[in-house]
């Protein structure tokens, strides 16, 4: 009796280690195969939205064509008044490239901005004067990933730098006092939005602001600019 009593306590500690053990396997199963499986949004997979390794970070080249506008800076950008001066066209090629994220200046600007690049501007104005080539090296503070995106990718950029023009545009001395003040060396300043196919997010239509000034008497003795507004291409590699 003892023994039957002994065989069936053996055997049924055996059953429940033995199911306990397949239970835990089991459970082991499913969590291996309910696990999700968090996909990067599509945006992440395209090369100037999220840079690739500090080895590899995006360049791009521009062309960008614009007129000189007759209407203030600030009634530009915000769409009030469009009064553009025929005479005057400038023709653009830019490169750039986006810093990576070692670099000390964007790690200033990290916690503000999506991206920072550095760019080099060339352009030549045709204009009443003559003329003229200008030479503008800036820093492209660039914001992106918009809920829109998946329809169409859209970036809003503001540049700021220094502008060389070999002759001073007719617009910097469209009178006495303004021509007093002129300067060939003055503040660049850029503003921009762009637009892309999510097929082709390497390819960007772009609408751009160039504008040059004095800063309110910091590189002048008084209120001195041009703004010129137009659109471009930039192409990443």
């Amino acid at each position: 009796m003892t023994l039957n009593i002994r065989r069936r306590v053996l055997a049924l500690i055996l059953g429940l280690a033995t199911g306990l053990i397949g239970l835990s396997a089991y459970a082991d199963d499913t969590e291996t195969e309910t696990t999700p499986v968090v996909f990067p949004a599509d945006t992440s997979t395209w090369p100037y939205q999220n840079p690739a390794p500090d080895t590899d970070t995006p360049w791009y080249v521009l062309a960008y064509y614009g007129q000189m506008t007759s209407t203030t800076l600030t009634r530009v950008v915000f769409f009030k008044e469009f009064a553009t001066e025929k005479r005057t066209h400038l023709f653009s090629l830019e490169g750039g490239k986006t810093l990576t994220h070692a670099n000390v200046v964007r790690r200033i600007f990290e916690p503000f901005v999506s991206d920072l690049d550095f760019a080099l501007n060339f352009t030549l104005q045709d204009d009443p004067v003559g003329t003229i080539f200008q030479v503008n090296p800036f820093l492209r503070f660039v914001w992106k990933h918009f809920p829109w995106d998946r329809y169409v990718i859209t970036t809003f950029a503001v540049g700021e730098g220094v502008s060389y023009s070999s002759k001073i545009p007719s617009r910097e001395l469209r009178d006495t006092t303004k021509a007093a003040n002129a300067r060939r060396f003055l503040n660049f300043l850029m503003f921009e939005a762009t637009f892309s196919l999510p097929q082709y997010p390497q390819w960007q239509l772009i609408y751009r602001i160039h504008h040059r000034s004095g800063v309110f008497g910091l590189y002048t003795p008084g209120i001195v600019g041009s703004t010129a507004m137009g659109v471009a291409v930039r192409y990443w590699f």
